[in-house]
């Protein structure tokens, strides 16, 4: 169905002279068209979430957690399954937007639903005031009283890779802390960024506490330049750094998760079969497109043909297509941008020396798809070696023993998760820790929960997502004190003893 799409503003749609179409990756069909928002209509969009601020954060935390967790309901009623695809509105957005298969839209639904239950269920403890115990020896007629107010306005920029999860647990986070938002989806995404707005409204929001703005990058710029207090932004290290230095010069807080180049490290004790199937799912799920990928593939000595030849074995099994295919294993590319830059590392690989095991190539007449890719002879002069790659493909390293793989794994600019793989998880533990990385799994990869902290550290962003301190990014902390004696001075006061 073809879809026309406008920013939308108190509920109400909003059209400009700027469109651009929506593609389906698979078949590159035009299935709808978006009006790009205007720089006044983004103003409008913040005008308006300015205007809702007071009252929102004036309304009990209860009621705005009854709200959140109403939209977590729907989204869960929505979710259909893979075989029901036609009976799912967000799972055919997320597929025929972005690409993704049925089965990895579904899990993504499940996940984003959970996110929002956490916030309405477990979140109301996080923002109650906590009432630190002071000194009784020093500051015994002291007390006082930390209290977690909302920032304000929030602009929330967000990408194509996830397009329902990551922002929902951006605003699920934020509603709740009492802001309002402005919400800018991935123009790849648009309509799936729609739905969200329209969830909460029909979860009973109210209106211009939620305005969801569409475009491309320069609308994530004029929403960046406007009059929010905080911007969020998950996307590339390039835009985040540019952001961030918007908002140090407005000084206005910002959480930024960007980049990673994840280190996935097997240990000549590691169970083989278990790290293969996790290595191949942690590579390749979601065509690849996971800021927390497995990207560099550290894979011991004693091990390396035995693990190599597993990975090859699997990786042969997976079926590339439609990702409404049930039958469907690795889906297209999100977009062709993305699907070039692909191309690109492993065609600079390959010149480079590198030598391909499977895969390696587009494929298909239509649609961005790229062959599930296993390349070893990795060399520090290849650009897949330090750029985030962003697709299906699976660069392996031999290491002899334990310190050299964690010395190249933190050897990155970036640091945003890491996994290990081992039966001793005493060792493994001990590697995680040395690890300098936001994230770690041991014997898995790529696992969200929302009670955890998610994010990273170096290139790969600052500020967390998720749990409580995810929650606290969207508010300021204060700390009120109150003297409880009737005493007229303090001993600390004027006029100081002088003896």
């Amino acid at each position: 169905m073809f879809r026309k799409l406008f920013s939308v503003i108190e509920g109400h749609e909003f059209q400009s002279k700027k469109s651009g179409n929506i593609v389906n990756p698979f078949d590159l069909s035009i299935i709808g068209e978006i009006s790009y928002a205007s720089e006044d209509t983004v103003k409008k969009a913040v005008a308006s979430a300015r205007a809702s601020l007071q009252h929102w954060r004036n309304t009990p935390i209860e009621e705005r957690a009854n709200i959140i967790a109403k939209a977590a309901e729907a989204i869960v009623a929505n979710q259909g399954t893979p075989s029901e695809l036609c009976h799912s509105e967000i799972m055919d957005l997320i597929v025929s937007e972005m690409g993704k298969s049925i089965y990895e839209a579904e899990i993504e639904i499940f996940e984003s639903s959970d996110m929002l239950n956490y916030f309405a269920n477990e979140g109301i403890k996080h923002l109650s005031t906590i009432e630190p115990t002071l000194d009784q020896c020093l500051w015994a007629t002291k007390t006082s009283k930390l209290v977690f107010e909302p920032v304000g306005v929030v602009g929330v920029i967000k990408p194509w890779n996830y397009p329902l999860e990551i922002p929902l647990w951006t605003i699920g986070a934020a509603l709740l802390a009492g802001n309002t938002i402005v919400f800018k989806p991935s123009e790849i995404t648009s309509g799936v960024g729609i739905f969200i707005e329209r969830v909460f409204r029909e979860a009973g929001l109210p209106s211009g506490v939620l305005n969801v703005i569409l475009g491309d990058g320069i609308v994530g710029e004029y929403l960046v330049n406007s009059d929010v207090d905080m911007i969020s932004f998950t996307g590339s290290t390039i835009v985040g750094k540019s952001i961030y230095k918007k908002c140090s010069e407005k000084m206005i807080k910002c959480s930024l998760e960007l980049g990673g180049k994840d280190a996935f490290i097997v240990c000549d004790d590691a169970d083989i079969e278990r790290a293969a199937n996790g290595a191949v799912w942690g590579a390749f799920a979601n065509a690849g497109q996971v800021c927390v990928a497995g990207e560099r593939f550290f894979v011991h000595s004693n091990i390396y043909d035995k693990f190599v030849a597993k990975v090859i074995e699997i990786t042969q099994t997976l079926k590339l297509g439609n990702g409404a295919d049930i039958h469907t294993d690795i889906a297209p590319l999100a977009f062709k941008k993305q699907f070039e830059k692909v191309k690109m590392l492993v065609d600079d690989a390959i010149r480079k020396g590198g030598k391909i095991l499977i895969g390696g190539h587009p494929c298909y007449e239509k649609g961005y798809f790229f062959e599930p890719t296993i390349i070893e002879n990795i060399t520090s002069d290849m650009l897949i070696s330090t750029e985030e790659i962003f697709g299906p493909v699976m660069p392996i390293y031999k290491f002899d023993n334990i310190d050299e793989a964690v010395t190249k794994a933190n050897n990155s600019e970036f640091g945003l998760g890491a996994s290990v793989w081992s039966c001793d998880l005493r060792k493994a533990e001990e590697i995680a820790k040395a690890l300098n990385v936001g994230m770690v799994w041991i014997n898995d990869v790529n696992v969200a929960f929302p009670q955890c902290p998610w994010g990273g550290v170096k290139q790969s962003g600052i500020g967390k997502d998720l749990s409580q301190f995810g929650i606290y990014e969207y508010t300021n902390i204060k700390h009120i004190c109150v003297e409880n004696s009737t005493d007229n001075s303090q001993p600390w006061w004027y006029p100081y003893k002088k003896e």
